[in-house]
This record gives C-alpha cells, sequence and structure tokens, in this order.
C-alpha cells in the first residue's frame, strides 16, 4: 500500500535514540490508489512540489521533493527556497533553477553521492522525472 504523507517536513521527520528514522503527523495521509487525482494544496509549502503547489495533479513523488528539501537543508542548514509555493519552484523559472544548481553544487563539495546523485534525483523539478519512494529506497541500500 502506497501512502503520501503530504506534509513532510522537518519538524515531521524524528530520529531516535537508536538512530532510527519515524515520520509523524499523518494527518494529511492517505492511501495513493484512492487518489488517482490528488489536487489538495496540503501541507508547508516551503516543501511542497510545483504541481501540488500550483494545485496540480500529484502522486508520492511530492514525498520524495519534500524529503530532497528536507535533506538539503539538513546538509546545508538552510532551505531551498525561503517563500514556498508559487513560481518559485516552477520548471521553467531561471531564477529557481539558478538557486537549486546552486545549492546542489554546495552540497556536492559536503558529500559528492548526495550532491551529484541523490539530491538530484528528488529536486527534478518535473513530477515525471523525480524518484519514487521504491527508487529512493533503493538509493539506500
Amino acid at each position: 500500500m502506497d501512502i503520501i504523507h503530504c506534509d513532510l517536513k522537518p519538524e515531521n521527520i524524528l530520529l531516535t535514540s537508536s538512530s532510527k528514522v519515524k515520520i509523524v503527523d499523518l494527518g494529511f495521509a492517505c492511501v495513493a490508489a484512492s487518489i488517482a487525482a490528488n489536487v489538495t494544496k496540503v501541507g508547508a509549502l516551503l516543501y511542497a512540489s510545483y504541481e501540488k503547489s500550483q494545485g496540480f495533479v500529484y502522486d508520492g513523488r511530492d514525498d520524495m521533493w519534500a524529503v530532497g528539501c528536507v535533506l538539503l537543508e539538513l546538509l546545508l542548514g538552510y532551505r531551498l527556497y525561503e517563500h514556498g509555493g508559487g513560481s518559485i519552484n516552477h520548471p521553467n523559472n531561471p531564477d529557481a533553477t539558478r538557486r537549486r544548481t546552486q545549492l546542489l553544487t554546495a552540497a556536492a563539495e559536503i558529500s559528492p553521492y548526495l550532491g551529484q546523485e541523490l539530491l538530484p534525483q528528488l529536486l527534478q523539478p518535473l513530477q515525471q522525472d523525480r524518484l519514487t519512494s521504491t527508487q529512493f529506497l533503493d538509493c539506500l541500500t
């Protein structure tokens, strides 16, 4: 069963004393199969993909965008975008593309794998080019 969390952000990702990751606050979560045309704008827009922020159909890859945003924030200490949603993360926005490229370059200096391999696949502006949750988990093993 595929679950879409719909509100992944640092506050909803906990680390236990044994270093296990726990995802909390499932208030907006839903079963992917039950929402063939999900367009509801829920959750924190700072971590929302373009398709969600614009009210387009989205799927679990919206969560993967949020995971990429959170990982980038953990690695660099600041957000991909300071103002979420809207045209700021539009796939054709040159300012968004430039900022994403600059931050991925900075991330690669700290962690080549994250900055050059994983994060670019999570932060693909177009939903169809982004990793799925299964592909993401495969990258971790």
